[in-house]
C-alpha cells in the first residue's frame, strides 16, 4: 500500500513539483503541438511511456539504493546519478530535474524514521498474543524486542533519514536529480519500490495534465477523464520500472520531441512555468 507521505510527494501542489514545472507541456502549447484534450491525451501518453518509465525506474532503484544503505555510500549514489544523466540528453531536462529535486529534499524529514512502525508493531504483538495465550490486551508493540519482532516474522529495519540523505547530497553535489530524492523520499517514508514506481509514473503525467488546465482553460473534468483513460498504462510502466536491474540496464526510452520541447522551454519569454 501506498503511503500517504509518498503520495504527498507526488502531488501536483508540490511547490517543487507540477505547481511550477510543466514537463514541457507549456513549450508544446507554445509550438501549437498540444490544443485541446485529445492532443494532450497523445501528449501525456508519449512522456508516460518514455521520460515517465525511465524516471519510475530511478525511482524505485534509488528507494531500494536507500534501504540498503547502512550510514550512506556518497559512490553508490553519484553511480546511480550518472546513469539518470545520461539517459537525460536535453540540458532542459537535466536543469528541471536537479531544481525539482533540491525542492523535493527541502520536505523531507531530516531524522531517522521507522518503516511502518505502527503495522510492524501490530504484527509482532498479535503474533506474540497468540503465542502466549494472551487476550486482546496483548503485550504493547511500543515495547516489543527484536526478537519479539523476528518471532512475528516481520523486520524491524529502518531507514536513517539523516544518513541517506547526507550520502545523496554527498554524491550529488549539482543536486540530486527528482527520481532520486523521491526514491530516498519514499524509503524514508516507509514507501517500497513499487510505490515510489507508481507514484513517479503517476505524476509525470499529473503534472503536465495540470499544466494544461492552466495553460489552455480546459474543462478539468474531460483533462481528468484523460488521466483516468490512462490508469491501466500507469499501473503497467509502473510494473515494468519496479523490475529490479542493474543500474546499467535500467530502462532507457527516449523522446527526442520532448528532449527538444524542454530545450525550446529556456528560450521562451514570459512563461508561466519553470520549465
Amino acid at each position: 500500500m501506498v503511503a500517504a507521505g509518498l503520495l504527498l510527494l507526488a502531488d501536483a501542489r508540490l511547490p517543487a513539483g507540477g505547481h511550477v514545472h510543466s514537463g514541457s507541456l507549456e513549450a508544446a502549447v507554445r509550438a501549437g503541438v498540444v490544443t485541446d484534450v485529445p492532443s494532450l491525451h497523445g501528449f501525456l501518453r508519449g512522456r508516460l511511456v518514455s521520460a515517465g518509465l525511465v524516471a519510475a525506474a530511478f525511482a524505485a532503484a534509488a528507494t531500494r539504493l536507500a534501504e540498503s544503505l547502512d550510514g550512506g555510500d556518497a559512490a553508490c549514489w553519484a553511480e546511480l546519478d550518472a546513469e539518470l544523466d545520461a539517459r537525460t540528453p536535453a540540458a532542459g531536462q537535466r536543469l528541471a530535474s536537479r531544481q525539482q529535486g533540491r525542492g523535493l529534499l527541502r520536505t523531507l524529514p531530516g531524522r531517522a524514521v521507522r518503516r511502518g512502525a505502527e503495522s510492524v508493531a501490530g504484527a509482532a504483538d498479535a503474533a506474540a498474543r497468540g503465542a502466549a495465550g494472551l487476550g486482546a490486551a496483548g503485550l504493547g508493540g511500543a515495547d516489543l524486542s527484536a526478537a519479539d519482532l523476528g518471532a512475528a516474522g516481520v523486520s524491524d529495519a529502518e531507514v536513517d533519514a539523516g544518513a541517506v540523505l547526507a550520502a545523496l547530497r554527498a554524491g550529488c553535489p549539482a543536486g540530486a536529480h527528482h527520481s532520486l530524492a523521491f526514491g530516498a523520499g519514499a524509503a524514508i517514508l516507509g514507501g517500497s519500490a513499487e510505490d515510489a514506481a507508481v507514484a513517479i509514473a503517476l505524476a509525470s503525467v499529473t503534472g503536465p495534465a495540470s499544466a494544461a488546465v492552466r495553460l489552455l482553460a480546459l474543462d478539468p473534468f474531460a483533462v481528468q477523464s484523460t488521466l483516468t483513460s490512462l490508469a491501466s498504462t500507469v499501473d503497467s510502466v509502473a510494473a515494468t520500472a519496479a523490475t529490479p536491474l542493474p543500474w546499467a540496464e535500467l530502462p532507457d526510452e527516449g523522446a527526442p520531441a520532448l528532449d527538444l520541447l524542454a530545450d525550446t522551454h529556456a528560450t521562451l519569454s514570459d512563461t508561466l512555468f519553470v520549465s
